[in-house]
């Protein structure tokens, strides 16, 4: 496959799955409006550093263990949805920014937190398995393309990262009133329980 024409269409295909609405990006348009675009940084690292590690670790033949094992899958699928029920109510209770600054318990997630959600992310497997089974080779040039791909999602993380925490964070302008924030808060919370559902019918294999 020609070097060119695999890096648009890796850039494409990473920039469809990424910016589309999910987990990651409904948290970050939160923490964006709640927390400010610098105090959502380390989330944003984390994010970028747990796909990178799922990407290496799909390229290197983790995914099969979920064809090998699928209680293990189950267990994802049990583990990701108490997560994100617990994220959503996060979320939904968060104090409004205008009324954050002596409220210690509310704040963004940190590095470590963002990374270890990566993997009880549905939608971060479906990215990573299907990522290295469309690209990477089974012949030659192996690690060559893996580290092309892997670096061209990369950016594509990046974009949408920031697409949706900038997002977050003009909405400050759109929601002004503590009550609009809140109001806010409360919809994204439902919204983020609600990717739940398909949680049940993805099959990572």
């Amino acid at each position: 496959m020609d070097t060119i024409y695999l890096l648009i269409t890796v850039f494409i295909y990473g920039i469809t799955i990424t910016v589309t609405p999910g987990p990651n990006n409904f948290m970050l348009l939160s923490s964006g409006l709640n927390f400010g675009i610098r105090k959502s940084l380390p989330h944003c690292f984390g994010i970028w550093t747990g796909n990178i590690i799922m990407l290496t670790s799909a390229a290197l033949g983790l995914a099969v263990l979920f064809t090998d094992y699928p209680a293990i899958h189950y267990l994802l699928k049990i583990l990701s949805s108490a997560f994100l029920l617990y994220l959503s109510w996060k979320f939904g209770t968060t104090a409004p920014k205008s009324l954050n600054c002596n409220n210690v318990r509310s704040k963004p997630l940190n590095f470590f937190q963002a990374c270890l959600f990566q993997w009880v992310n549905p939608k971060a497997w479906i990215f990573s398995v299907t990522s290295i089974t469309v690209f990477i080779p089974s012949d030659n040039n192996v690690l060559r393309v893996t580290l092309m791909v892997v670096s061209v999602l990369v950016v594509t993380m990046i974009i949408s990262t920031f697409i949706w925490l900038t997002g977050g964070f003009y909405l400050e302008k759109i929601f002004k009133t503590p009550k609009q924030q809140k109001i806010f808060n409360i919809c994204l919370g439902i919204i983020l329980a609600l990717t739940v559902i398909p949680i049940l019918f993805v099959n990572v294999r």
